[in-house]
């Protein structure tokens, strides 16, 4: 069964818990954490800083994930 955008994005805004940037990376697909840093300093996606680590509210990366969405054109 193939996992959809939307299920990711339905159970990243059930997650109690912060993401960390090794998470965000899976969760988007990215090869490694270095482009979900650089994406955060950028500004692209929102983090809080704990320390030296970088932790992401999980519906913010939903919310990311959804501001993401092309609508198909006929």
């Amino acid at each position: 069964m193939q996992t959809t955008t939307q299920d990711i994005v339905s159970t990243l805004r059930t997650r109690q818990s912060l993401l960390s940037t090794r998470e965000v990376a899976s969760v988007l697909g990215f090869v490694c954490v270095d482009t979900v840093q650089r994406m955060a300093s950028a500004g692209k996606l929102r983090y809080t800083k704990i320390g030296k680590r970088l932790k992401f509210d999980p519906i913010h990366v939903a919310d990311f994930i959804e501001s993401r969405k092309v609508s198909a054109s006929l």
